[in-house]
């Protein structure tokens, strides 16, 4: 086998991808742009790019949630659909910031933006919150789950040292 010359770690697959010219093409092999990789199979590429689209997504929403100025834009367009202008109003801080918040909270796709002739209306996007919610509903049900575990226990822990306690008298 011929020495691996140059390569980087592949963001689709996650190992090695190599230059064409450093190892030999196999018949399960990918050569795009002269770079060799393995190809997995369909089913665990596809599962992989669903959990990492899905991953990617909530990291997004949950990165523009950090921010209370985004939270607040957004308690305001839950109310209905407003204009960037109406949206700035009432912060203390200059139209480009709140026009860069904006474009955070669109790229999460939290908001959507339209034009109406000079005006920029925005309006919420759900579903990325509801895909938050799941996502933490899960941890939710973990933890309620793991604190009835958790009683359980206790409650056992308590009539083991009332039976020693009766059993000392």
């Amino acid at each position: 086998m011929r020495e691996r010359k140059a390569g980087f770690e592949s963001p689709l697959v996650g190992h090695c991808v190599y230059l064409a010219t450093s190892l030999p093409i196999r018949q399960n092999a990918l050569l795009t742009k002269g770079f060799v990789s393995c190809i997995l199979p369909t089913g665990y590429l596809t599962n992989w790019l669903i959990r990492s689209m899905a991953t990617s997504r909530l990291d997004a929403t949950f990165a523009a949630l950090a921010d209370p100025t985004r939270r607040a834009i957004l308690a305001r367009l839950a109310k209905g659909e407003v204009t960037v202008m109406e949206l700035a109003k009432p912060f203390k801080i200059s139209l480009p910031a709140v026009s860069k918040h904006l474009k955070v909270l669109e790229r999460a796709g939290l908001i959507a933006r339209g034009r109406a002739a000079q005006w920029r209306p925005c309006r919420l996007q759900a579903v990325p919150l509801k895909e938050a919610a799941d996502w933490v509903e899960e941890y939710r049900r973990f933890w309620e789950h793991s604190f009835v575990r958790l009683d359980q226990y206790l409650k056992e822990i308590q009539m083991k040292e009332g039976d020693r306690d009766l059993r000392k008298k």
